[in-house]
């Protein structure tokens, strides 16, 4: 019969309890935490384990995953249970904490209690753990997911020797996801209509008003739910389905601008990410050309985004298609600005309007003098060559206060908003105005 073991026992009695099944387990957490508002569940594992089972004997190994199940009893206290389900996995469930920090505060002296070599059997023995955290309700309210979460973050911490202990966030569980995703899944994404776009407001630090949008892809998967572009864009390359994608992309913006449009909207710019492989079809200027008379747009209203590159890597299709892109009346926009070595390079090779100052250098500018410097001398830069500046990344109104005082007036990031699906960029286009000043 499965047992949660008692601190007083010995090794011997202990060795000889059986491990708790996953679904026993799983029911046990069930009912301890029916009355908890908050608790996290940790998959602890010791990561030696086997080492000494093969140098000492597997009694060994049960006296160490032991002694660290009875020193984990008497530190938790009131504080939580303790369950092994495996033979180097325990199962920890903590609550009676108020706030991340106070658990992380709890993680960190329990694993301090190891630093040194435990005597176990007559051996010193050095016990190395991992530990896996998943915490309710924030990252689910499902005992079953947050098992897993906690053993997906498990997992993670595993492959970074620096750490200890990880916490579970979803980045995780989507990477974890596209790991499980077949290829077909991304070339049908297309036919079944699983792509659709969402927008980011870009915003006039001089008005507090929406000038623009920014069009960004999401896979809206059948199983795994709204992806972002980071976890499938790479596979999109890899496969050669980025340029069908692409144009899709570009005529569903569009699209939606000439909605925009007789909507009374028409100064509304959408700003639209154009990978390097589509600007190497020598015809891709073509189709923009198509598509703004198609849905009745002015060029002016379409801004170009592509991501820096090593110049002396950009065929001459890339640079020819810009130029006509220019030509049509369109504005073409450095992204990331900043994040390659080259960019002065891209500055004076490429025909472009505007640079868009990378997240990197805005998250904490009104704190660090290197990134104050950097970036008001990129501003400086910019209006000397006559070329539009936005910034990117915008969490906080300090920021926006630091980049009027440096002269940079568009701005977009989660304090205007976070990408919305095309719906809700009409309301917030009829309601919203910032209060910046």
């Amino acid at each position: 019969m499965a047992q949660i073991y008692n601190q007083n026992e010995d090794y011997s009695e202990i060795v000889e309890g059986i491990n708790f099944s996953f679904n026993k387990c799983k029911d046990l957490i069930q009912d301890l935490t029916n009355d908890k508002d908050r608790f996290a569940i940790c998959q602890l594992k010791v990561t030696n384990l086997k080492m000494y089972c093969y140098r000492f004997g597997y009694k060994y190994g049960h006296a160490m995953i032991c002694h660290v199940y009875m020193e984990l009893k008497k530190y938790l206290d009131n504080k939580g249970v303790v369950i092994r389900v495996h033979d180097n996995i325990l199962i920890l469930v903590l609550w009676n904490f108020n706030n991340k920090m106070e658990l992380e505060k709890f993680i960190e002296e329990f694993l301090a209690k190891f630093e040194n070599p435990c005597d176990i059997m007559n051996h010193k023995i050095k016990i190395q753990m991992n530990i896996g955290l998943a915490i309710y309700p924030q990252n689910g309210e499902e005992i079953e997911m947050l098992l897993r979460y906690a053993d997906i973050a498990l997992d993670y911490c595993q492959k970074d020797s620096c750490k200890k202990y990880e916490f579970f966030n979803f980045d995780m569980y989507l990477k974890v996801a596209m790991k499980e995703i077949e290829e077909m899944d991304i070339l049908n994404a297309l036919t079944d209509k699983e792509f659709i776009l969402y927008y980011q407001p870009q915003v006039n630090l001089y008005t507090n008003r929406i000038y623009g949008f920014e069009a960004l892809i999401r896979w809206d998967h059948p199983l795994y739910g709204l992806l972002p572009p980071f976890l499938f864009i790479d596979k999109l390359i890899e496969n050669g389905a980025i340029n069908e994608v692409g144009k899709w992309i570009m005529e569903e913006a569009c699209r939606q601008k000439k909605i925009w449009n007789q909507l009374r909207y028409k100064d509304i710019i959408v700003s639209v990410n154009v990978s390097i492989e589509q600007l190497e079809d020598e015809n891709f200027h073509l189709l923009i050309k198509d598509l703004l008379k198609k849905f009745n747009i002015k060029a002016s209203s379409l801004n170009i985004e592509i991501t820096e590159h090593e110049p002396y890597k950009l065929q001459k299709s890339v640079i020819n298609n810009l130029k006509e892109i220019k030509k049509l009346g369109a504005r073409i926009y450095l992204d990331d600005f900043g994040t390659s070595y080259c960019y002065l390079n891209n500055l004076c090779v490429l025909p472009v309007d505007g640079i868009k100052i990378d997240k990197f250098f805005i998250d904490d500018i009104e704190k660090n003098k290197k990134k104050y410097i950097v970036t008001k001398q990129t501003i400086e830069l910019a209006n000397q060559l006559g070329i539009d500046v936005v910034a990117e990344g915008i969490e906080r109104k300090e920021q926006i206060d630091y980049l009027k005082e440096i002269g940079c007036y568009k701005a977009q990031g989660y304090f205007f908003g976070k990408p919305m699906p095309f719906d809700e960029t009409i309301s917030i286009l009829e309601n919203t105005s910032f209060e910046l000043n």
